[in-house]
């Protein structure tokens, strides 16, 4: 995989899901393998999915990069998440090769959806706090 600090793909996948949405799974501490559809990229949080105990977050209009995102994944059959998976890799497959895509946020068991964080923003992020992150190939 190529470095996402150096490869933006916000514009490809957004061409997959003008087709259709993308079939993606993760690993997680607690779901096993479950499998969702990544149906949108967002440039904010949903209005009223995240609220915080005591602070308040806000992240609707802060300073980003061009090509941080957000990734919005409809639950299937079951739910695509549960307590304990925030951090896990979600992830396409495509002609049996693993597509990393995502690092999973948080879900929303009243509108059966997920959130993901793209590994561009983390990057993106990562190197705000001064991080200096380095991939292998």
């Amino acid at each position: 995989m190529t470095d996402p600090l150096h490869l933006q793909r916000r514009d490809s996948i957004s061409k997959l899901l003008a087709i259709g949405p993308i079939i993606v799974y993760k690993v997680g501490a607690t779901s096993n393998l479950p499998m969702g559809r990544f149906v949108e990229i967002l440039g904010d949080l949903p209005e009223g999915w995240y609220e915080p105990e005591g602070e308040e977050l806000n992240l609707v209009g802060a300073e980003k990069d061009d090509g941080e995102w957000l990734g919005l994944v409809e639950w299937m059959d079951a739910p695509f998440a549960a307590g304990g998976d925030s951090g896990s890799l979600v992830f396409a497959r495509e002609d049996g090769i693993h597509i990393l895509l995502e690092i999973h946020v948080g879900s929303s068991k009243r509108t059966q959806t997920s959130i993901f964080v793209s590994l561009e923003t983390f990057c993106f992020e990562a190197e705000s706090e001064g991080l200096e992150l380095r991939f292998r190939y």
